[in-house]
This record gives structure tokens, C-alpha cells and sequence, in this order.
């Protein structure tokens, strides 16, 4: 599902076959695109009830394809699919609609790609975090990238451990 496309001076790596395979896999291929790969004015939380076996088990699918797209090569969903797959133990319908939103972003995206330009070796890194961000548990979320020739090399986002106010 990733091609690479190298040419003098850069090298592109996409994965337009991975997303259309998973956008058939889930039915998901007549879904709209939108321009970002989560809603701010969600806040996504624990769920009250349990979740159906078939429901829950899609569910994980899902955010298996997600994840294995962010890593391979489209970091611009990491942070949206970090949050959903908190929820796999047990995630609700709100939970499934964020996870439907990522891939209508990916759809919408489905040309985006990462490139390695040879033009420039600096290496540069970013990291942000929140605090007590996470409605279910108070904790932290942390998250760092490192790009080199203007190209993410390596990154993470977390939930950290409980905090202590005092």
C-alpha cells in the first residue's frame, strides 16, 4: 500500500493504494471528504454503556488501519488516531464517528504524502503538550516530532501519568 516515488533531489512517499483499501474495506468509499482529521468542539470520553462484540471489534479494525497509515507515512492523523484508540476497550457511537471522520479526512487527502528533500540535512524537532487534557483521567498529552530535509523522521504522542495537585 506505499509507493515511493524518488527523483532527483527528493524522495515521496505515498499511500493513496493503503487508504483506498481501507476506505473499501469499511465501506467508508462515498463518505464527504472534510479538511481536518478531527472536530475540536468534541471531546471524546469513556463510554457509559458496552459496546456490542461486532461494533467493538470494527471498531479496533479501524483504528488498526488508522494507525498503520500514520506510521507509515502520514503523521498528519497521528494525534486524531492517538485519541480514538484510547477508546478500543470500549468505544460508543461517538467514538466511531470521530474514527469516520479521519478517514473522510484521508479521502479528502488521499494525494498528500511525505517527501525527503536532499536540499536541506537540518534536522529540526517540535513538542507541545497540554495539561490534564484528558476528561477521563486528568492526564497530560505530550507530543514531539522530528523532521529532517523538511520531513517528519520520527514522532509520538502520549498520554502521561496521572498528576498529582497539591
Amino acid at each position: 500500500g506505499m509507493q515511493i516515488d524518488q527523483q532527483p533531489g527528493a524522495t515521496h512517499i505515498y499511500l493513496q493504494a493503503a487508504i483506498t483499501e481501507a476506505l473499501q474495506e469499511y465501506g467508508l468509499q462515498e463518505i464527504r471528504p472534510v479538511k481536518t482529521p478531527s472536530d475540536k468542539a468534541i471531546t471524546l470520553k469513556d463510554s457509559p454503556t458496552q459496546a456490542e462484540p461486532s461494533f467493538h471489534s470494527r471498531y479496533r479494525s479501524m483504528t488498526g488501519s488508522l494507525t498503520y497509515i500514520a506510521m507509515k507515512g502520514r503523521p498528519d492523523i497521528s494525534h486524531a488516531t492517538s485519541m480514538v484508540s484510547r477508546y478500543n476497550s470500549n468505544p460508543d457511537q461517538t467514538h466511531q464517528d470521530a474514527v469516520n471522520r479521519i478517514f473522510a479526512y484521508l479521502k479528502g487527502t488521499i494525494d498528500y504524502g511525505t517527501c525527503y528533500s536532499d536540499n536541506t540535512k537540518l534536522l529540526e524537532g517540535f513538542v507541545d503538550s497540554d495539561f490534564s487534557g484528558c476528561p477521563d483521567t486528568s492526564r497530560s498529552t505530550t507530543g514531539w516530532i522530528f523532521m529532517l530535509g523538511g520531513a517528519p523522521i520520527s514522532w509520538q504522542s502520549q498520554r502521561q501519568g496521572s498528576i498529582s495537585h497539591s
